[in-house]
């Protein structure tokens, strides 16, 4: 990953050419408090595209923060389905001789995954409690979604793609759903079967595009086929219609 670097005495002097291209690879990282960094086998980072040769992926993950800061808890996403989680103790050794981490350094590990079937994005997401302090308090957010608010600080690695399928290229969900709308012609029973051998992501991705054509996804046939579909097929169609309903909630609220 290419890192857009300033002077310590002049900050905001920075390339904006670069600062731009590295948004739009995905060589990008969300820090409030803390710093989240994903490694894919020692070598891919945030935008990049990793091979996958092997039956398991091997990433580094390292959450980083000053001394004032904690964390407490590391989530690991893929195509956005929470895959891995874990806990941050107050004290983490790291390393297989159990050598204390780099001063910095709040906690890190190796984790592994299965080699997904078709291309995937990744991404880890850090949290820990807000600092209360005078001198770095944590702000509220200026749009609450809730009267109930939960001080935290939280560190997001950007994404590293996992070439699935070995083409070498990036395919989003959406790209294998238009792929399996395609090839089903817009029969829901030959859609949901073929979706079997894709995760939820592809599936909601799916459902859209098939609810897209004027039909419903409500209607009872509709329903008994899913019904009839594997559990992550209709785990991903059920996530369609949840943002679906919120989604129609919202424009009558309008």
């Amino acid at each position: 990953m290419v890192a857009i670097r300033a002077r310590d005495d002049n900050p905001g002097a920075i390339n904006i050419d670069e600062a731009v291209d590295s948004f739009v690879q995905g060589r990008v990282l969300v820090s409030y408090g803390l710093l989240t960094e994903l490694t894919v086998d020692d070598k891919f980072g945030p935008g990049e595209l990793a091979p996958v040769k092997n039956k398991e992926v091997r990433v580094r993950i390292r959450v980083l923060g000053p001394h004032w800061v904690q964390a407490d808890k590391v989530m690991l996403f893929v195509n956005g389905q929470l895959a891995r989680e874990g806990r941050i103790g107050p004290i983490v050794k790291a390393g297989p001789g159990g050598e204390k981490p780099a001063v910095g350094v709040l906690w890190q590990a190796d984790w592994t995954l299965e080699k997904p079937r078709h291309d995937v994005h990744i991404l880890v997401i850090a949290m820990g409690p807000g600092i209360g302090g005078l001198y770095w308090p944590t702000a509220k957010p200026y749009q609450p979604t809730s009267p109930v608010w939960k001080s935290q600080v939280i560190g997001a690695s950007g994404a590293v793609w996992l070439d699935g399928d070995g083409d070498g290229r990036k395919t989003p969900a959406y790209g294998y759903a238009q792929t399996v709308m395609k090839e089903s012609g817009g029969d829901l029973k030959e859609l949901l079967a073929r979706l079997a051998d894709y995760d939820e992501a592809v599936s909601a991705q799916a459902a859209h595009l098939w609810q897209s054509t004027g039909k419903s996804l409500l209607a009872e046939e509709a329903q008994a086929e899913i019904k009839k579909a594997t559990p992550k097929v209709a785990q991903g169609i059920r996530a369609y219609l949840d943002a679906w309903r919120e989604n129609q909630a919202a424009r009558a609220g309008e």
